[in-house]
């Protein structure tokens, strides 16, 4: 009974400040996690939300494991409490950094996988020291039997902490890699670039259409900064509406899309603006902004207006830039069969790698796994050295997430 009086004698004071220690602690995490940049080595605050959940029966078996010894010194709660505290501060000076959205490949990449789980066992063992102070009884007990951790426990708290932010991390980069190549195809650079960049934190060696993050980071970064460069020039009053297209464009190219929609709307009702590609531009800026009706809206102007123009290459090329925005757009609405009709449009005005990729994720999306195979496969066999990769990478997944669909094996 002694050491649990001993602990019990702690008070109102030690306990509201392991209350105020707690919120203050989430609260930071949370504003930091918010800041404009990426965070080191967690990429994305879920990320590192799932790894420090996963690493709570570990931090409860421990305190569990050295409570009796820590409740026999003379100030328990306030013992418990400086652990807490050192722990939660560590994981933060050490483990929640944010770094420029233009910091070098390098400085993102240090960490990996191993260092995301030691953070999450400190972070973790924080939290549970916080609550220790609290709720010390699900920690120890006279009955020793009942609390006591067997090795079949450590095993199974150890494999959920590597396992399950494992799976996490795979398929966030798989979807951000998805996403990248979609805002690629658009011209959106600086967007995939950042994507990229969280993908590279969670896997250093990881790939996409067939080269590494930090290759493609860097061609990226070349291919941005003379974009910077020339938007630091202010436009004209008198600038034409191709001017004001094509500053729109370098706008979008690195991610500042509102200022792009404020330049352009206002010329977007000329036939010029359509001449020039303004209302695929617009359609795009509005894909960024989730905006699916207004996207919608103008990429149908844009393929309206070079649908009726004289064929030429030019006209051709017009459609192949309005149809997978359009396409992407009924997608998003839910309008499949009209997306479908819309993406196999695509594929026959121009049957290239790119295009039967597209079409493949647009299956895998509706879980036509037999179709997105079939596109995948030919993707692979246009241009293997950009889809090999991620189009064998396509069908790992669908045979992973749709083993009962004993087609896609077959094929």
């Amino acid at each position: 009974m002694k050491n649990t009086n001993a602990f019990s004698s702690s008070t109102m004071a030690t306990r509201l400040l392991a209350m105020v220690l707690f919120g203050t602690w989430l609260g930071v995490m949370l504003f930091r996690g918010a800041a404009d940049g990426i965070l080191v080595p967690f990429a994305w605050t879920e990320v590192g939300a799932i790894y420090i959940l996963c690493g709570l029966p570990i931090a409860i078996f421990t305190w569990r494991t050295f409570g009796q010894k820590i409740l026999q010194e003379p100030h328990a709660a306030s013992v418990v409490l400086a652990i807490s505290a050192a722990l939660m501060i560590v994981f933060y000076l050490l483990f929640w950094n944010v770094v420029a959205r233009d910091a070098p490949v390098e400085l993102l990449t240090r960490a990996g996988m191993l260092t995301r789980i030691v953070a999450a066992i400190i972070a973790a063992n924080g939290l549970v020291g916080a609550c220790f102070v609290f709720i010390h009884a699900w920690f120890v007990s006279e009955d020793q039997e009942r609390y006591q951790t067997s090795t079949t426990q450590w095993i199974f708290a150890l494999l959920l902490l590597l396992l399950v932010p494992a799976t996490y991390e795979r398929a966030r980069c798989q979807a951000d890699a998805k996403t990248a190549f979609e805002y690629l195809s658009q011209s959106r650079l600086a967007e995939a670039a950042e994507l990229l960049k969280h993908c590279a934190v969670l896997q250093s060696n990881g790939t996409f259409g067939g080269k590494k993050f930090d290759v493609m980071i860097n061609e990226l970064a070349r291919e941005i900064e003379p974009l910077k460069l020339h938007l630091q020039s202010s436009l004209s009053p008198s600038a034409s509406i191709g001017q004001r297209i094509e500053r729109g464009t370098h706008l979008a190219i690195l991610g500042r899309s509102d200022e792009a929609i404020v330049l352009l709307l206002p010329s977007a009702h000329s036939t010029e603006f359509a001449e020039n590609n303004g209302h695929q531009l617009l359609g795009t800026l509005y894909q960024d902004r989730h905006d699916w009706d207004e996207s919608l809206f103008h990429f149908h102007l844009a393929y309206e207006h070079w649908q009726n123009a004289p064929s030429s290459a030019y006209q051709q090329a017009g459609l192949l830039q309005a149809l997978p925005g359009q396409a992407l757009a009924l997608r998003k609405l839910g309008r499949i069969e009209e997306a479908e009709a819309t993406y196999q449009q695509l594929v026959q005005l121009a049957p290239s790698a790119e295009n039967h990729f597209l079409l493949a994720q647009f299956y895998e999306d509706i879980q036509e796994t037999s179709l997105a195979t079939q596109h995948a496969q030919q993707a692979m066999l246009l241009s293997p050295a950009k889809f090999q990769t991620s189009g064998e990478a396509l069908i790992s997944k669908m045979k992973a997430n749709h083993f009962g669909c004993f087609q896609l094996f077959r094929e």
